[in-house]
């Protein structure tokens, strides 16, 4: 289930965070679906799994160009999945924020290549707007060559970068810090755990 698949993200990322007292908003944007987690040190809190992802909504928006009515229409569909469950998460507050996974690696991948980043190991707002900027001038991913950006990820470029955006603004958040683990070391932490 997406909870689950949330459960096992979070238990994937905290194993490289500090035991503390801060509280962590997680976010992992998949092909399918994105889940968004907020918990302390090993304890998810707050599980949701949205039906928004970087290959359905390339698919659904950016098939054949890259448009500023599409964007328009990819952030409705994304502040709309979030819409029912905001206040709970904006309520629950956190201190730190953090992205995972192949969208957001290749959003900082990019940015960094490309000179946009404001600081090392974090994606912020800005460096994201470039990547959209750029994504437009380019007008369709045959025609998209970024530095930074790798063949295999430039049909879902478009779409990854735009849902960051949206959720990155519905949550009025500056930046993300990148972790390296998600799902799959996650499920490495429930294996050992049942040896």
């Amino acid at each position: 289930s997406g909870t689950e698949e949330a459960r096992l993200i979070w238990q994937g990322v905290t194993t490289d965070l500090p035991c503390d007292t801060q509280k962590r908003l997680v976010i992992d944007i998949g092909g399918g679906s994105t889940e968004l987690i907020i918990g302390q040190n090993t304890t998810p809190q707050l599980l949701e799994s949205l039906p928004i992802g970087c290959v359905v909504f390339t698919d659904k928006f950016f098939n054949h160009t890259y448009t500023e009515r599409a964007y328009t229409q990819l952030t409705v569909a994304v502040t709309s999945a979030l819409a029912p469950h905001i206040e709970r998460f904006r309520s629950a507050g956190w201190q730190q924020a953090l992205a995972t996974s192949g969208t957001a690696r290749h959003a900082y991948k990019v940015s960094k290549a490309n000179g946009w980043l404001k600081a090392a190991n974090k994606i912020d707002i800005e460096a994201l707007y470039h990547c959209r900027a750029a994504v437009l001038q380019a007008g369709n991913a045959d025609k998209l060559d970024l530095e930074g950006l790798k063949p295999s990820r430039r049909p879902v470029f478009a779409a990854g970068t735009g849902i960051l955006i949206a959720l990155m603004e519905a949550l009025q958040l500056e930046q993300l810090q990148l972790s390296d683990n998600a799902l799959r070391e996650g499920l490495l932490v429930e294996l050992m755990k049942k040896r």
